[in-house]
């Protein structure tokens, strides 16, 4: 058997872990008296339940095979029909007592059943290499971090008034809430900040901004806010201009075409919104296309007789409607990004007073441990590192890829690029891209999708097998879905021409 690199693209309901277990068991029952050969199988994926069920459909299919029925068992005979693909001819017979030898293994070596988390393997990684990174031989590993994340955020706030640069950057985020009439739960707000910085999924981003200091801070801040200020401004002047160019010319409101709703009512809604006497910016209700065409009708029917004068000056006011619109999510951005700095700016101060209690206490949070590896293991020769670990893997399933991280996933590629450049040895993913728009645990699906179409750097390029059978769902729902995103992928190219044109405009100097 010579070493293998596979992608698996499983939908939901399409057989995924049918597919796992069948391709794990094919292993062990390919040649007789390798029983042994299971504890040379590392099965990884994201949870305890997951992990549990695949253990159960293992034992279970197992118990099936040595059972007296075994010549009728349909799983059976499709792990026979499987080896007959690859050109190995293996009587049902043969495969019976080889399954038989392999649940007695199983059941006397339990343990060698290398099938969890990551979190567990990334935990029993750690804990090799303790020592190398410089922890407590015997650290306590906790899952939980809201408690320590809540101690090291109250320990940051005691600070206030004896540190000067703290005590101003909070005095600079509560009067910037109080300007924008926002309530502040100043402990909420931090903890949940701190919450997200600890996830591995920001590592990137934080590190490349290990010099964002307080002069930093101060010089964006202030360029922020003069933008923002200066926005608003524009805004409410260009409204205000425009509603003097057609009452310069008698037009009101009600002369164009869907009165308060038409394109003269859009300026005194916006001149309203930056007065604070509307609560929100008039976006349309309804499809751009639809209401440019509206505008376009010029006059209302009562006002008629004002048509050429409106005409006249239509296509400035569209003009300067749409700069509003722009000047209106620019400025939002920028808030946006305003209202994120103080969290970013106090963030070093929170992981310090967070590593303090680490140190104190001989405890490392769940959610550093990617970050542990990739700063300090990554560079290390795999075979080394895994062998240290106490196991000499060979084969490797990698089940949910699409939950799978940037750093998750940096910290594997050692490990995948020794595999595919050994013989006898495996590398199989299994996911659905799909399924990554939900973002589980930072999953990015850019992984997995450059993997199918070729484009990640590895030493040998994965053979793609696609699951295309829903198992799970009824023919009309499967049927309803294909026909909906087929026609959403044909219309897509057609839409993104308008989103350019409305949407990504520059504004003008």
């Amino acid at each position: 058997m010579q070493n293998s690199y596979t992608v698996i693209n499983a939908s939901a309901g399409s057989g995924k872990t049918y597919a796992l277990v069948q391709r794990l068991l094919m292993i062990c029952l390919r040649y007789p008296n390798q029983q042994q050969s299971i504890r040379n199988i590392l099965a990884l994926t994201f949870t305890n339940k997951a992990a549990n069920e695949m253990k159960e459909r293992i034992l279970s299919w197992l118990g099936n095979f040595s059972a007296k029925d075994y010549a009728q068992n349909t799983d059976l005979k499709n792990i026979q029909k499987a080896f007959e693909e690859q050109g190995l001819k293996i009587t049902i017979d043969e495969l019976h007592h080889r399954s038989k030898k392999l649940l007695d293994y199983v059941l006397h070596n339990y343990s060698t059943l290398n099938i969890g988390t990551i979190d567990r393997f990334n935990s029993r990684l750690v804990r090799s290499f303790s020592y190398e990174l410089g922890l407590a031989k015997n650290f306590n590993l906790e899952i939980e971090a809201e408690p320590f994340l809540i101690e090291a955020v109250d320990k940051m706030l005691d600070q206030i008034g004896e540190n000067e640069n703290i005590s101003n950057s909070f005095m600079d985020y509560v009067d910037y809430s109080l300007e924008n009439n926002e309530r502040i739960n100043l402990n909420k707000n931090l903890y949940d900040s701190a919450k997200e910085f600890v996830k591995d999924i920001h590592y990137e981003h934080l590190k490349s901004n290990k010099s964002f200091d307080d002069a930093n801070y101060e010089n964006i801040k202030n360029t922020l806010r003069k933008e923002i200020v200066h926005n608003k401004k524009q805004s409410a002047e260009l409204a205000a201009s425009s509603v003097e160019l057609f009452k310069s010319r008698n037009i009101d409101i009600e002369d164009f075409a869907q009165g308060k709703n038409g394109i003269g009512g859009f300026f005194t809604k916006v001149i309203d919104f930056y007065q604070q006497k509307r609560a929100g910016f008039p976006f349309p209700t309804t499809q751009e296309e639809s209401v440019i065409n509206n505008y376009r009708k010029g006059a209302s029917s009562k006002s008629k007789h004002k048509e050429a004068e409106i005409f006249e000056i239509l296509d400035q006011l569209l003009d300067n409607r749409m700069k509003l619109i722009l000047l209106y999510i620019e400025t939002q951005k920028k808030e946006k990004v305003l209202s994120a700095l103080l969290p970013l700016k106090v963030n070093k101060d929170i992981q310090d007073e967070l590593q303090k209690i680490e140190e104190e206490n001989d405890l490392v949070l769940l959610s550093k441990f990617n970050i542990l590896i990739n700063e300090n293991l990554k560079n290390e020769p795999s075979a080394f590192i895994y062998e240290k670990v106490g196991s000499q893997f060979q084969h490797y399933f990698f089940d949910e890829f699409q939950d799978t991280s940037e750093l998750q996933w940096q910290n594997f590629v050692p490990l995948r690029d020794h595999s595919v450049s050994t013989e006898y040895t495996s590398f199989t993913l299994v996911g659905d891209p799909k399924q990554s728009i939900y973002r589980f645990r930072g999953g990015e699906s850019k992984l997995m999708l450059d993997i199918i179409n070729k484009k990640e750097f590895s030493p040998k390029e994965a053979d793609l097998l696609v699951l295309k059978d829903n198992w799970r769902s009824a023919r009309n729902i499967v049927q309803f879905n294909n026909e909906l995103y087929r026609f959403h992928s044909a219309i897509l190219p057609l839409l993104i021409p308008f989103l350019i044109t409305y949407f990504c405009v520059p504004l003008a100097p």
